[in-house]
């Protein structure tokens, strides 16, 4: 039953009388009625104007307000016809019908309605929308008609001829009709066979003139657009465009933005007022940003008539062809161990904010994607409830942990994943382990821990931080997978959520549909996915196309050691010497979109993140061949320097290869086998902590009581704030001293411990031991958190686009770093100094060059068997990994050879590929013909730098390889036959080369290690300055 609201008035009283007397209650009036008496009132002024005469009329409307002569209410229809009806006794005033008044009357008094207009914005956007689809193939001809004339070539019609025979459209006559748009000139404005000429004026836009031309629609061209584009503009409407802007000045923001990401629509056009000498206003910001949108159409359009012309068109096509030296398989080729390596990763920059918290309506436009680089997101929630269903199955598969970890392919020496290693740390859980695919029912506590060390080195906000951003954002960044040249494969949007496990099952589906077997993915914690990956409804396909995971490199060195000897790239086979830090380089360039995407449309940052990938991946293409002569370079210098230093050292050490390989064997027994501290330990360190609380609790509450006495002896001496003080004192050590006290009875009852331990007893001694040993742990761990934030802030600060002030911020970081690195030193030396026997006591640079955090595991380990052993001795762990640093050289020399054979049948066969395609379409499509003629071209000129760069390559000393082509599996052989060979290929007459200028030798698509020193001595120099800042005693 509803409850009667009290405040809020249901009628009013009406009063009247004399304000000064005593007032006279007239009526109680209810507000709900209010609607009757509004129509009563005016149904008796109607009846008051029906007998006025017209005289009596024109003197009341000029008393009141004229009545409205667009009614919008039923009621405001009767007050306009009485105000102009017949008077009483007036009625035949109009009978005579002379000189037409009653027409004129009727006309009057005839009451219209305006027919109300529901369309919103919303509408307006989608019929344009529409409009410019429907005149999209035209404006693709007149666009490729335009270049063609711009171009100067004499082998296809001139621009300007018949290239659509439709009858002109509506807008052409409406522009007409209305005075706005073309208009028939006279005389010469004839033109033979073709009907009348019409001429309207534009405003156009181009790079340092603002104009207004006369433009000549001759049909039968159909639309307007059309022959604004046959001249070189483009209208910013589909109908009645009264400003054009120059195709070379979109095509000039779409490179400019392509150079520079973070060059946003107003930042250009902002440019343009200043030339023009215009004031900047909202409204050119939309006219550029849709004539903009629509230029892209056309080139995405033509981009499909051009694929379709080179046999493009096949389904997922673009990733079967998204990097040559990868993926353009050769018959009889050597057999590699990964058929694919590629990396994946999420990125959080690229955000969109939630249209709920802007202002206004919503007006979705209907675009959408352009191009296949995206999954959708029913695809990837297919797999949303896959970490949940995982953590289900965990007590059914835990006897079979090492099977399960064969899906994520640990490429050792077995072929076999043993299980990774323990961890000291613990973590609280948090529902962050729902996206780690664990659980509090873990049964493999050894893989739970050392997942949750893994992970915890490598998110410094944590769940909590995710939560607060993702109330604000729609779309909260990107989730990637490239291959190891940097080619884009996939990708997706991360949706309301961080980094869920969902993300990169969707990708491994993704890449296992399309690419097949034997592919090794690098991911940040791959440890963990693995396990999520195994027990998902992926799991059984996976273990079957033998799909492998690998942590990149420079995130590895902050995995622990057990994670390392395990998913580590040095120590798997068959990886070469492939970092897996692809994604960290994408990002970089990427997060410059951020700040013009963040507050766009979805459509508007998709386009932005598909124009960014489309030029990054041409890139990536003319870089190709540098990439491949680089790490080429590096891997004979590897096998050359690192060769005659392990020589060197396996003789002085007594050692062999096999030896090596033995060690690395005997640690990853030994952390398989490494056990945690004990339920039952860890509850007796608990309660041995209990007691030395108790301890100090009892010695503060003997002094306490003193003083108390102190005072009450001689009680008139002190102050009464004084008295208060020392009373509170005592009874807060009394409360500290029972509350610890209640702690220890309860551990006491727990452990069914009979006689408290004290002092002297053989289980406190022992229990000190073992609370030592965990305190010299802890602190170690402070240690090495400390080093981990120093690594990140270093390589932060020489990331390339970190700008002035962040340096300056990161600098003055590393220097309070340093110094809490001292003091977290100090407190390792301390603990250190107490064990038994004592660990050796580390130095500022032996904690400074642990760069490989592996070396802080070992320092975990206190047994005196451990240290004796050979694997755990430097120089044998400095041979062991020179070792497998050469093997991984020779891997990469064994890829990069059949690398090279792909990528120059690859070019060959594009080659050929476009010669067909000119062929054919010159007779039926010579516009189009022109376009595939103009990318050939542009194609062979940088398939000339490549070539020019694997010819390079074929010059270092030890080179192994060949530069010949090979035919690509599915291809017919007979298809190259009768094909000139392109300029590039003719014994690489016409490459440049060092004396040409063309290149140096030396790697020229490296960054400064540091913004501003640009040379490797400035680099070591300014990091040992960040080092010695921690040297330099506290005055």
């Amino acid at each position: 039953m509803a409850s009667v609201r009290s405040y809020l008035s249901s009628s009013v009283a009406v009063t009247s009388g004399n304000p000064f007397g005593p007032r006279k209650r007239s009526r109680n009036v209810k507000l709900s009625s209010s609607k009757k008496r509004r129509e009563e009132n005016a149904a008796e002024q109607r009846l008051f104007v029906a007998g006025l005469s017209f005289e009596d009329r024109d003197a009341y409307n000029a008393l009141n307000a004229e009545p409205s002569v667009q009614p919008q209410e039923d009621n405001q229809d009767n007050d306009y016809e009485d105000m102009y009806s017949l008077p009483p006794g007036e009625e035949a005033f109009f009978l005579s019908h002379a000189g037409g008044e009653m027409e004129l009357c009727q006309d009057l008094v005839a009451t219209r309605r305006k027919r109300d207009d529901f369309r919103i914005r919303h509408d307006r956007l989608l019929r344009a929308r529409a409009e410019w689809q429907a005149q999209l193939p035209t404006l693709v001809d007149a666009y490729l008609a335009w270049k063609v004339s711009i171009s100067g070539s004499s082998d296809v019609p001139a621009a300007g001829a018949d290239y659509n025979q439709q009858q002109p459209d509506a807008d052409v006559q409406q522009l007409e009709s209305q005075g706005q748009g073309p208009q028939e000139s006279g005389g010469e404005g004839q033109t033979e066979g073709l009907g009348p000429v019409w001429e309207w004026e534009v405003t156009t836009v181009e790079f340092f003139v603002l104009s207004k031309q006369t433009f000549k629609h001759v049909p039968p061209a159909r639309y307007a657009n059309a022959t604004l584009v046959s001249n070189g503009f483009l209208g910013s409407s589909p109908q009645k465009p009264t400003v054009a802007i120059s195709l070379k000045v979109l095509d000039a923001y779409r490179q400019l933005h392509r150079a520079c990401p973070r060059l946003s629509v107003q930042a250009y056009v902002k440019s343009l007022c200043y030339i023009h000498r215009v004031p900047l206003k909202k409204h050119l910001v939309k006219q550029f940003s849709d004539a903009y949108d629509i230029y892209l159409d056309i080139q995405y359009h033509i981009d499909k008539l051009v694929d379709s012309a080179l046999g493009r068109d096949t389904p997922d096509w673009r990733m079967h062809n998204a990097c040559a030296p990868c993926l353009y398989k050769l018959e009889h080729e050597p057999t590699l161990k990964y058929s694919l390596l590629a990396t994946m990763d999420g990125n959080q920059s690229l955000k969109l904010v939630d249209d709920a918290f802007r202002n206004g309506r919503v007006r979705a436009d209907g675009q959408e994607a352009r191009t296949d680089i995206w999954l959708l997101p029913s695809e990837v929630d297919r797999f949303k409830d896959e970490a949940g269903k995982a953590n289900n199955k965990a007590s059914a598969i835990a006897t079979d942990v090492t099977a399960s970890m064969e899906v994520a392919a640990i490429a050792n020496d077995t072929d076999r994943a043993p299980d990774v290693a323990n961890a000291e740390v613990r973590y609280d859980h948090d529902d962050d382990i729902a996206w780690l695919g664990l659980s509090d029912r873990e049964d493999d506590g050894n893989l739970e821990a050392s997942v949750d060390v893994c992970v915890e080195r490598w998110r410094n906000a944590g769940p909590e931080a995710r939560k607060k951003m993702f109330a604000l954002f729609a779309k909260t960044g990107i989730f990637v997978c490239l291959c190891r040249h940097g080619q884009l494969l996939i990708l997706c949007d991360m949706i309301r959520s961080g980094e869920l496990m969902k993300y990169p099952l969707a990708i491994i589906n993704k890449l296992m549909e399309v690419y097949g077997p034997d592919i090794l993915v690098g991911y940040d914690i791959a440890c963990a996915f693995a396990k999520t990956l195994a027990r998902s409804s992926l799991g059984p396909e996976a273990r079957r196309l033998r799909m492998a995971g690998v942590v990149p490199a420079f995130h590895g060195h902050g995995h622990n050691r057990g994670c390392q000897v395990n998913w580590h790239p040095l120590y798997m086979n068959g990886v070469g010497k492939e970092d897996f830090e692809g994604c960290e380089r994408c990002f970089s360039e990427s997060n410059a979109l951020a700040a013009g995407t963040r507050l766009s449309s979805a459509f508007h940052r998709q386009q932005a993140i598909e124009e960014f990938f489309r030029f990054w991946g041409e890139d990536k293409h003319h870089d190709s061949g540098t990439f491949i002569y680089n790490n080429y370079r590096q891997a004979l210098n590897i096998i050359a320097d690192d060769s005659r230093a392990l020589a060197a050292l396996s003789t002085e050490l007594r050692v062999s290869t096999t030896d090596l390989e033995e060690y690395l064997k005997q640690e990853r027994e030994y952390i398989h086998n490494r056990k945690n501290e004990s339920p039952e330990v860890a509850r007796k360190l608990d309660y041995l902590a209990a007691l030395r609380r108790l301890e100090e609790a009892s010695s503060k509450l003997t002094a306490a009581t003193v003083e108390l006495r102190k005072v009450e002896g001689n009680i008139a001496q002190y102050a009464t704030k004084e008295v208060a003080r020392v009373r509170g004192n005592r009874t807060r050590a009394a409360n500290r001293y029972f509350a610890t006290d209640d702690d220890c009875r309860a551990y006491e009852q727990e452990l069914q411990i009979a006689v408290r331990w004290l002092p002297a007893s053989d289980e406190y001694q022992e229990a000190c031991q073992l609370l030592t040993l965990r305190e010299y742990q802890r602190s170690l761990d402070e240690l090495e958190r400390l080093v981990v934030q120093r690594l990140f802030e270093l390589t932060k600060a020489g990331m390339s686009g970190t700008g002035y002030k962040l340096r300056e911020k990161i600098s003055k970081a590393l220097k309070a770093r340093a110094e809490a690195i001292r003091k977290a030193l100090k407190r390792y030396n301390d603990k250190a100094a107490k064990l038994n026997p004592p660990r050796p006591q580390l130095t500022w640079s032996e904690v400074v060059d642990m760069v490989n955090l592996a070396d802080f595991d070992l320092l975990r380990e206190t047994r005196d068997d451990i240290r004796k052993q050979p694997w755990a001795q430097y120089p044998n762990r400095r041979a062991t990994n020179l070792h497998f640093n050469i093997k991984r050289a020779r891997e990469e020399i064994e890829r990069l050879n059949v690398e090279i054979r792909r990528l120059l049948t690859s070019m060959y066969d594009e080659h050929v590929d476009y010669h067909l395609a000119v062929q054919q379409a010159s007779v039926s499509a010579p516009y189009l013909a022109h376009e595939l003629r103009e990318r050939w071209q542009y194609r062979n000129s940088i398939h000339a730098r490549i070539a020019a760069r694997l010819h390079q390559t074929s010059q270092l000393p030890r080179f192994s390889g060949t530069l010949t082509t090979g035919l690509r599996i599915g291809r017919p052989a007979t298809q190259n036959d009768g094909i000139p060979l392109p300029f590039w290929a003719h014994g690489f007459v016409g490459m440049e080369t060092e004396e040409d200028g063309g290149f140096d030798g030396e790697a020229d698509d490296t960054e400064p290690l540091f913004e501003g020193i640009n040379s490797e001595r400035d680099a070591n120099v300014y990091v040992d300055f960040i080092d010695n800042l921690g040297r330099r005693e506290p005055s």
